[in-house]
């Protein structure tokens, strides 16, 4: 019997979780030696509920207390997490789960288990941490990309599975959405007269390992015809497999635009500059004043 009960407080010892029995009219309160560990007390402390609330967060007091007025009223099953404050400062989470019975004279009385679970929580705060900030990242890089006009994507070479970045589906006119994007409908897409182009450049960066670069048209379901700078690169395993690509698309159609009409501000100009050029030769003294031929006065 007394090796069950060094086994039982050994696994205790190891789970962070003690035991606890209350008897409600009496207040008489027993702790397993786990439970005197976990709030903070010595063996030779006399348990009273008083020293428990002493030990719980001022945050949470309130609603323990009111749950364990419930519970001595009503003998419902005890469930409740909360904090608890430690003289020197350290704060733990705690959970304790109890099952209201009666004892021989009939009297209600709880037993149950208290577990610390200050690891757990802040294993569970940090990844709600990590969680947000990988949230306001992913924010930021769409606004990035929302401003600078420039999607990014991942495709899986071995799954053949693409997936896009909000920006991309607007660029190509579409609604942003989870998941894989459909390459078949996103061929159809891409101009007639550019799609040969587009898919051989990416074929030959899988193939040879060198960046894709690809400027091609993209015709929206609206008819609006845009144009894009695509890049890509490809990711290998140990053994040289190609298994993924990386790249970013932009819509550089403003860009195009503004230099095809510099281009024909130039073409105009030149076209204007030799013209000038022609004419000159040509034009005589006096029609170069508009006055006519000079006549000295007699």
């Amino acid at each position: 019997m007394r090796r069950r009960w060094e086994y039982l407080a050994e696994a205790q010892r190891l789970s962070h979780a003690g035991t606890f029995g209350w008897k409600v009219r009496s207040g008489e309160l027993v702790w397993s030696d786990e439970t005197y560990r976990i709030l903070g007390f010595t063996r030779e402390t006399n348990p009273t509920l008083d020293l428990v609330f002493d030990r719980v967060h001022p945050d949470d007091l309130d609603r323990v207390r009111l749950l364990s007025d419930r519970a001595a009223q009503n003998g419902m099953d005890l469930d409740v997490e909360h904090r608890i404050l430690l003289p020197d400062g350290v704060i733990k989470y705690v959970h304790a789960v109890a099952h209201a019975g009666r004892d021989n004279l009939g009297y209600l009385e709880y037993m149950g288990v208290v577990s610390d679970i200050t690891e757990r929580k802040r294993a569970e705060e940090e990844r709600q941490a990590l969680a947000r900030n990988l949230q306001e990242s992913k924010a930021r890089l769409e606004e990035a990309q929302r401003v600078d006009h420039m999607g990014h994507y991942y495709w899986d070479l071995l799954a053949n599975r693409v997936v896009w970045s909000d920006e991309l589906y607007r660029i190509y006119g579409l609604t942003p959405q989870e998941g894989p994007i459909d390459m078949a409908m996103v061929r159809e897409m891409i101009h007639p007269d550019d799609r040969e182009h587009v898919f051989r450049a990416a074929e030959e960066s899988v193939r040879s390992g060198a960046h894709s670069e690809a400027e091609h048209r993209v015709v929206r379901p609206d008819g609006e015809v845009c144009t894009v700078q695509g890049l890509g690169t490809v990711k290998r395993d140990a053994s040289g497999r190609a298994y993924e690509m990386f790249g970013t698309v932009q819509d550089i159609t403003e860009r195009k635009r503004a230099e095809e009409e510099r281009q024909l501000l130039s073409r105009d100009l030149q076209e204007s500059k030799a013209w000038l050029e022609e004419a000159q030769p040509n034009a005589s003294p006096t029609s170069a004043t508009g006055y006519g031929t000079l006549r000295p006065i007699a």
